[in-house]
């Protein structure tokens, strides 16, 4: 029950976890099991919360033009093993990108992850390396002030896109966006759709 509770239900809801500093906190959380002649027939949970700080704004636009050098790996620690492919390929021969990146590119497809940096200008890159162009499609756009978690936003824009009857034209993506500095990047998570369909 406490893992629907807190990690279902909350991460879906306008509310978020007091914390133990917050005045919120005072009662603290708890359990308290209901009976009925000796028998147990109700668990009732108290988790302290408050409304949620930051406010995720989803809209429909076409994303500013970028390109990134992306690879794609599968399996458990896909996003680790294809984001140091990148990285490792980058700081060997273009290490100047490296150091001026500030926008980075992750798309989850079941286990298979793909992670790119954008780059500044075109550059030569071989298999298993690809270019990865957005901007040329309308998206439905959700964004986020902190790094959050992908696959709740990606769930919280596809329950989104199916409440307003639009109907997705490609993969999910996100974008991260570190110019206020690596500590908290800001996530823009898009997906393509046909605005004629809206």
């Amino acid at each position: 029950a406490w893992d629907y509770l807190y990690a279902g239900w909350l991460t879906m809801s306008m509310f978020e976890y007091a914390g133990e500093s917050s005045d919120a906190y005072e009662a603290g959380y708890f359990e308290e099991y209901l009976y009925k002649s000796s028998v147990p027939y109700r668990l009732k949970l108290y988790l302290p919360l408050v409304s949620r700080s930051e406010i995720t704004k989803i809209a429909l636009e076409t994303p500013p033009p970028m390109t990134f050098i992306v690879a794609t790996q599968k399996g458990a620690d896909a996003e680790t093993r294809a984001s140091s492919m990148v990285l490792d390929y980058l700081s060997k021969h273009y290490p100047y990108i490296i150091r001026s990146a500030q926008h980075f590119y992750v798309q989850h497809r079941n286990d298979i992850c793909t992670c790119g940096v954008q780059l500044p200008r075109q550059i030569q890159a071989d298999a298993p390396f690809a270019m990865r162009r957005i901007g040329s499609q309308p998206c439905a756009t959700l964004y986020n002030k902190t790094f959050g978690d992908y696959d709740y936003y990606r769930r919280l824009l596809l329950s989104w896109l199916y409440e307003n009857q639009i109907a997705p034209s490609g993969d999910i993506f996100a974008v991260y966006d570190t110019q206020d500095g690596y500590e908290n990047p800001k996530m823009r998570l898009s997906c393509p759709i046909n605005l004629q369909t809206c």
